[in-house]
């Protein structure tokens, strides 16, 4: 791929040297064709250069389609993938049909899918509501509400809130009505924190600042808080911790914030991604971000975010071996507490302070391994 070829990719790292460059080179090199197409087609703003791109996988490289459409079913971004490849006149036609298929039925499915959480959401907020509880949407639910509506890009599976109080402080009558309505919802939720955001205690996040700093919206009547742009980015990349960095939607949702908030505070983010100690997993979900489906980073962003050049650049080697993450084999693996162990988790604990390391493998082996 000639140099050139990066803008047209995505990248958008200001690769300061030469060599750099030619690190990023060799990246795309190493991708395989589905790689290739995947992360090309991860994204909302699809224009003709990633069509270009993706015409010239499928005519010059054998693709295995059906891999392709597991893994972008699996990583919960499917429809996204199956609306842009539709738009490379004459891509299509390189599919199979049956996958074709699969795609349109997963595509209808998840609209359907969509509007049944939204309806549910609206349950869910008027419970709350009613009993004078404050809650806040996060994960894929939030971002459902603030970036992607009302494109149904991405595949959601339940609904993920925090109430404000903590257990301790809310009546027994109402615990009992919070544990009957997940009976009947797919929700998850948590008190005044919530354990994938914090990685279950191993990042100390300050949760009441982020509190004080939401701001309440509203969903079909009902109120609900959301988080700043800045803690909603810096969540992400904790996500996208959690997901090995190179899960598609994950990327995508990273991609998404930025270009939804060009007004994004950088020096806030940097500041609040410090404070909660978890800078290293910023700047790895934002690299890789980068590195794949392409964001618009300020210059400086990455540099501040690590004070370490060391870590960063442990960071930065890991996260171009994309022969350690494919996306097609990044939860691959033999199995060891309830884990799948790969090289794909050498970048998530690069990015890990000692003092975490330490507490993530407390969690691990007091849980069974449980992520």
């Amino acid at each position: 791929m000639r140099e050139s070829a990066l803008e047209e990719f995505g990248v958008t790292l200001h690769a300061d040297t030469i060599r750099d460059r030619r690190h990023i080179l060799s990246v795309v090199r190493e991708m395989t064709p589905e790689d290739r197409i995947l992360f090309t087609c991860t994204r909302r703003k699809f224009i003709g250069a990633h069509q270009r791109i993706v015409l010239d996988v499928c005519h010059k490289e054998a693709v295995d389609w059906d891999l392709l459409y597991w893994t972008a079913r699996v990583h919960g971004v499917a429809p996204l993938i199956f609306v842009n490849l539709l738009q490379c006149r004459g891509g299509e036609n390189a599919m199979p049909e049956e996958v074709m298929k699969q795609f349109r039925f997963g595509f209808a499915q998840n609209i359907l899918t969509k509007q049944r959480l939204a309806n549910e959401i609206e349950r869910v907020l008027a419970f709350f509501h009613s009993v004078g509880l404050d809650v806040m949407l996060v994960k894929g639910a939030a971002l459902d509400l603030l970036i992607y509506n009302p494109h149904p890009y991405t595949i959601s599976r339940d609904v993920d809130l925090v109430i404000r109080r903590r257990k301790e402080n809310i009546p027994g009558e109402i615990l009992k009505g919070i544990t009957e309505l997940q009976r009947h919802l797919p929700l998850e939720y948590d008190f005044f924190r919530h354990h994938d955001l914090d990685l279950n205690g191993v990042l100390l996040i300050d949760f009441q600042g982020i509190w004080e700093e939401a701001t309440k919206i509203q969903f079909r009547g009902q109120p609900v808080f959301v988080m700043t742009p800045e803690d909603l980015l810096i969540m992400a990349c904790i996500n996208s911790c959690r997901k090995r960095y190179f899960n598609l939607k994950s990327l995508c949702d990273i991609a998404g914030i930025i270009s939804a908030y060009p007004e994004m505070n950088w020096e806030e983010l940097i500041c609040k991604a410090k404070s909660y100690r978890c800078e290293n997993i910023v700047y790895a979900g934002l690299f890789v971000a980068g590195l794949t489906v392409g964001c618009e980073l300020p210059v400086y962003a990455l540099d501040r975010l690590l004070n370490s050049s060391i870590r960063a650049t442990i960071i930065r080697y890991l996260g171009q071996r994309m022969s350690f993450s494919s996306p097609t084999s990044l939860y691959s693996g033999a199995k060891f507490l309830d884990r799948r162990l790969n090289l794909s988790l050498l970048l998530p604990y690069a990015s890990y302070r000692w003092d975490q390391v330490w507490r993530k493998a407390g969690f691990i082996l007091g849980s069974g391994g449980a992520y």
